[in-house]
């Protein structure tokens, strides 16, 4: 099978990714031609994403189509690093696989060159990378969500735009894809080979995936790329769902720093601060509204509460804790959220997550706007907010809160494609912050610095 691509997309990479296949050296390392061809974008290779990484490995996720083989290799300039494990994953319906790379013994500071080439030899892509110094108390993440491959021009710009801030990590958080649409209205339940398709497709599209500097990236679902608009727990296929997602990116256990947990849910621990991507859509139940009864409500599962709250308690980290719809949303009740539609199990869970040894900042998508909470110390003990930011390029639509006032709202903007840029630093007790809200054409919706402290 053909993967079909947007209709007005289609041709122009099919004819794009052929001329990549004709690329013109077959020299073994890169010639001056090459690389100024790389350099000036007349060709720009595949797919190519960073995933989990630390001070001295990184693993590696490259969409290829599945009849050609290349070869890879990655170097600091005067030695070559081999790669630690190499494998390819393939799906017997489509015509693209994915290439996944691993590679240890990296050191902090360094840059690296990775090669891809064909089977002739012929340099087909180039990138950089680097590792990550975990032990700073410091990062620079981007935080976005909503990312709707039909919005072709846009989602150009807002990367180029986005990762020049120069992130050392990127939280994609929720509807990492659309798999349960391509052009027109949600098509859900997808099928297991639509969602890989549709996985497929947005990895070669989008523009992130082009860059010659590679940003190391962790990813979590929500609705979308999970395969069914609103999904839950009842969704026939969230198994293979889950083996798909995770094929895509590059984010396998790395002891004492990615911990995997229940569903596609996990942990990082890096810059004295812990980052929890939750899992909101494999164990979710039924909505309040569909008459679900009070014990019977979940958001996570009992699996995936106990986990969360476990590891809030084994060390005091400040932590950020990022869910697929937002946390907070009840006050406005047509759109999802863990407060709206599971109350009684959010009030169980957010007063254990609260009382935690660590300081917690949520950090949510979903709602296609930009807004930022602050939950009240005389609501749960301390002070923290939520950050919600949507779409990065998705649809989005007019403000609600004329209708739907939200009393915890310090900062909002609809209408406009949006991420955060977050300055994140570990100091005694929690957190302290910079975010700052933006828009397409770096328009600064707003900018704080808050602290977190328990």
């Amino acid at each position: 099978m053909i993967t079909v691509l947007p209709f007005n997309l289609r041709s122009n990479y099919i004819a794009f990714f052929f001329l990549i296949l004709a690329s013109c050296s077959s020299k073994k390392t890169a010639t001056t031609t090459e690389t100024n061809q790389l350099q000036s974008g007349s060709f720009k290779g595949l797919s190519i994403l960073q995933g989990a990484t630390d001070e001295t490995s990184t693993q590696i996720s490259i969409v290829v189509p599945v009849k050609q083989e290349f070869h890879y290799k990655l170097t600091d300039g005067s030695r070559e690093i081999p790669a630690s494990v190499q494998k390819r994953i393939t799906r017997k319906t489509s015509e693209w696989a994915v290439d996944r790379l691993k590679y240890k013994g990296l050191q902090i500071g360094r840059s690296y060159e990775l090669q891809v080439r064909n089977a002739k030899g012929e340099l087909i892509d180039e990138r950089e990378l680097r590792s990550l110094h975990r032990a700073s108390t410091k990062v620079r993440f981007v935080l976005v969500s909503c990312l709707d491959d039909t919005y072709v021009v846009e989602q150009k710009q807002m990367w180029e735009e986005a990762t020049g801030f120069e992130p050392q990590l990127i939280i994609m958080n929720g509807d990492t894809i659309y798999a349960d649409k391509r052009i027109g209205p949600y098509v859900g339940p997808a099928s297991i080979d639509t969602v890989w398709d549709r996985h497929v497709e947005t990895r070669n599209i989008l523009e992130l995936y082009r860059m010659k500097k590679l940003i190391p990236i962790l990813a979590a679902w929500d609705d979308h790329d999970y395969g069914l608009n609103n999904g839950d727990a009842t969704y026939a296929e969230k198994v293979e769902s889950k083996k798909v997602f995770e094929s895509f990116f590059a984010q396998e256990a790395i002891p004492g720093v990615l911990e995997k947990g229940p569903g596609i849910s996990s942990i990082y621990t890096g810059f004295g601060q812990r980052f929890i991507l939750t899992d909101d859509r494999t164990f979710r139940s039924k909505d309040v509204d569909e008459g679900i009864s009070p014990e019977a409500e979940t958001h996570w599962g009992a699996e995936q509460e106990k986990w969360i709250v476990t590891r809030l308690n084994e060390k005091k980290f400040g932590t950020w804790l990022f869910n697929g719809d937002e946390m907070f949303g009840g006050y406005a009740k047509p759109f999802e959220s863990y407060e709206g539609n599971h109350p009684h199990s959010f009030k169980k869970m957010i007063k254990q997550i609260m009382a935690a040894k660590s300081a917690v900042v949520f950090g949510t998508g979903d709602r296609h706007l930009i807004e930022m909470m602050r939950i009240a110390k005389s609501e749960y003990g301390y002070e923290t907010f939520e950050l919600v930011t949507s779409a990065m390029h998705a649809k989005v639509f007019p403000s609600t809160w004329d209708k739907y006032p939200n009393p915890r709202q310090v900062e909002g903007a609809t209408m406009k494609f949006n991420y955060m840029v977050i300055d994140s630093s570990a100091i005694p007790g929690g957190l302290e912050f910079e975010v700052q809200g933006m828009g397409q054409g770096k328009d600064v919706l707003f900018k704080r610095t808050e602290r977190v402290l328990k």
